[in-house]
């Protein structure tokens, strides 16, 4: 097993989830991620990797097993409702960077964001850009 394949592994095991799981979350198919935690392929797209990182609420860093430097813990961490939003919606990195910056900046004593939340936090920001 490679380094790719033991963090995909560790990750899906400490969320309890099978590969099915994991494969409905990421739009991966559970085949494919079966030969990546096994290492019989080793070299996904860029696009498989963020589906797999953001279903498994980590940086594409941190599961390549890269580190960031300058980076407080709290944010490498998608949350869950965020990730599938992102899924959904098709959203890139630099979106999922930016609706963590703007909601941490006005997350203090409030309710943990919704996919829906994060949608409309998203369609909002990107009109206020386009003026």
């Amino acid at each position: 097993m490679n380094k790719l394949g033991e963090k995909i592994k560790k990750r899906r095991n400490e969320l309890k989830w099978s590969l099915n799981e994991l494969a409905q979350k990421s739009r991966v198919s559970k085949a494919y991620l079966s030969q990546l935690e096994t290492g019989e392929s080793e070299r996904p797209s860029a696009e498989v990797l963020y589906n797999i990182a953001i279903a498994l609420g980590i940086s594409i860093a941190e599961l390549l097993g890269k580190k960031l430097e300058k980076t407080e813990e709290r944010d490498k961490t998608v949350p869950k409702s965020l990730a599938q939003a992102a899924i959904e919606h098709k959203w890139s990195q630099d979106d999922i960077k930016m609706l963590l910056g703007v909601a941490r900046r006005a997350e203090k004593d409030k309710k943990p964001l919704t996919p829906d939340d994060w949608f409309i936090l998203y369609e909002t920001i990107k009109r206020f850009r386009r003026r």
